[in-house]
């Protein structure tokens, strides 16, 4: 059965996903197409047949993306590149702590004397782990299909630098534990093992956001294409 409400808020939800159009911008339209199904239901229209001709009137959400990119077209780009820095940040995040965590867990199974390959193993798995933690927590965002602010807060940018900076100091900690806790030959062994044991695990972190880019660029339905009609059947 249907229901205006639903089918409105999955008509903004298209909208809010479109780069050029705001969030006032889409407040806006949804406020324009409540006064056009309210108009249209005068007219001994039942609300699904006045929603579909006040969506067809006020055109396809693409149409309107497209409308509004030539207002807002600086904005858009400003706003893109906003969100490349902070995923530029994220990663650099990611990867400091990444490795942190490795270097702590390899020094802690170093000072247990199982030897350089148990060294070796846990700074690869402990890498990987880290890594699949990381790309699923992108993967589910990514899909929440939750539209970002139009501005970054200042305190997200501080708190993300305050957890990079914190991230290098217990890096350089590792590091140091590390290399207090394994002789000379065992840490340049344990080196030489883990330049190709790094190759692969890249690789597979290279091949999974490959496909992590793959899958988000499938096409999907769009929610909208069955609530728009064509002349002659719209008023």
């Amino acid at each position: 059965m249907f229901n205006l409400e639903t089918s409105i808020a999955q008509w903004k939800e298209t909208l809010s996903r479109i780069d050029s159009v705001r969030a006032d911008d889409a407040i806006e339209l949804e406020s324009h197409l409540r006064d056009l199904v309210t108009t249209l239901g005068k007219h001994e229209l039942s609300e699904h047949e006045a929603f579909l001709v006040a969506t067809h009137r006020l055109g396809h959400p693409s149409e309107l993306g497209k409308e509004f990119s030539k207002v807002h077209g600086m904005n858009v780009w400003r706003k893109r590149v906003l969100w490349m820095l902070c995923g530029c940040l994220l990663y650099n995040i990611g990867v400091v702590w990444i490795e942190a965590l490795a270097k702590f867990v390899s020094a802690v199974v170093g000072m247990t004397g199982l030897g350089t390959t148990a060294v070796t193993s846990a700074t690869l798995v402990m890498s990987v782990i880290g890594w699949a933690v990381f790309l699923v927590f992108a993967l589910l965002k990514s899909k929440s299909r939750i539209a970002g602010p139009e501005r970054i807060p200042y305190s997200w940018a501080v708190t993300g630098g305050v957890v990079l900076l914190l991230g290098l100091a217990l890096d350089l900690a590792g590091s140091v534990l590390l290399m207090r806790t394994l002789a000379p030959y065992e840490f340049g062994q344990m080196a030489n093992w883990l330049a190709p044991g790094f190759l692969v695990v890249y690789s597979l972190v290279f091949l999974a956001v490959v496909t992590l880019l793959w899958s988000l660029n499938e096409p999907k339905s769009d929610t909208t294409d069955a609530h728009t009609c064509e002349p002659p059947n719209c008023v």
